[in-house]
């Protein structure tokens, strides 16, 4: 079972796409750069099941980069939920999403009680929601392969809540090779 991070948040430094310090990889490309839904994208690789497995959803301070990030006094509580995006079994994205006490009113209170259904269903199924990919990480996991990370600020009528999305392998998720391609065999 890997750690519910697979790094520690304070040492990661984001960056603007046009500040950062290395280029986004050919391959990484559709994957950080994708504004649909995460989920959606996903999907789309998996060749038996799409799951996402809520590690942990709760009251708490976050992280004093992610309440900058939002704008919030350093000490207010936020709901945080942590999960894992699965294709067939294998844990592709570890997401975390930072959602203040004053978006969770109205039709935004469901969030509080998503489980293990993905947060991406709500946000993309709203057509008031914007998304604002606005930082992109790169670090090393313990086999020194590079992780790459993104940030979105989504705005809802509600507010405003941050998502960020590490993918866990030292290569970008594989375009699912085993559907049918109906003009033939390029890609």
């Amino acid at each position: 079972m890997m750690s519910t991070q697979p790094f520690p948040p304070e040492d990661i430094r984001w960056y603007s796409r046009e500040a950062l310090p290395w280029g986004i990889p050919t391959d990484w490309a559709p994957w950080l750069l994708h504004t649909g839904s995460l989920t959606q994208h996903l999907k789309g690789l998996c060749k038996n099941s799409f799951t996402v497995q809520l590690l942990k959803q709760g009251w708490q301070t976050p992280h004093p980069d992610e309440s900058r990030f939002l704008e919030m006094p350093a000490a207010r509580l936020a709901n945080i939920r942590e999960v894992l995006l699965i294709c067939d079994g294998i844990p592709q994205v570890f997401a975390r999403s930072i959602l203040p006490a004053e978006l969770l009113q109205g039709r935004a209170r469901c969030l509080l009680s998503l489980g293990n259904r993905p947060l991406g269903e709500f946000l993309f199924s709203r057509p008031c929601t914007q998304r604002h990919l606005v930082g992109f990480s790169r670090t090393r996991n313990g086999h020194n392969q590079p992780l790459w990370g993104r940030r979105s600020l989504f705005t809802l009528p509600e507010g405003d809540l941050s998502v960020y999305e590490y993918f866990l392998h030292g290569h970008p998720p594989h375009l699912n090779q085993h559907k049918e391609d109906h003009c033939g065999s390029e890609v």
